[in-house]
């Protein structure tokens, strides 16, 4: 059984935005995106028998912001979530544990959700354990 975990270090680079009294009527919920992944697709046991990978994740939500990251493991229907603050922009400092056997690739993915619950399509991803 392969166990995840996952840990938000910290959010750089936001960049806020603010509505006046005089702003519109907000449109219809759209779902936030995830703009980029960096996360390597190789990560070493370590002697406790877990891996630890860094990933930067970079998102934006135009209209509600950002409240949580999730990060799913599908094969185990594992699910861990995170505050992120709320942000319209920005960038996130994940750092992901996997525990699995050496050799052994596991498929994961990173979502991005919003205030209003609606999640960003999944960024999909594999690592493989050495």
């Amino acid at each position: 059984m392969n166990r995840a975990f996952v840990a938000l270090c910290a959010c750089v680079a936001t960049a806020a935005s603010a509505c006046g009294d005089n702003a519109p009527p907000p449109a219809p919920n759209i779902r936030p995106v995830i703009e980029s992944l960096d996360v390597a697709d190789r990560a070493t046991v370590m002697s406790d028998g877990r891996a630890t990978l860094k990933a930067t994740v970079v998102f934006h939500d135009d209209d509600n912001g950002v409240a949580e990251i999730a990060f799913r493991v599908p094969a185990s229907r594992s699910e861990l979530r995170t505050q992120s603050g709320v942000h319209r922009r920005a960038a996130a400092q994940l750092t992901l544990q996997f525990g699995g056997v050496t050799g052994e690739p596991i498929e994961y993915e990173i979502v991005v959700i919003d205030t209003a619950g609606a999640e960003s399509l999944p960024e999909k991803r594999t690592v493989t354990l050495e």
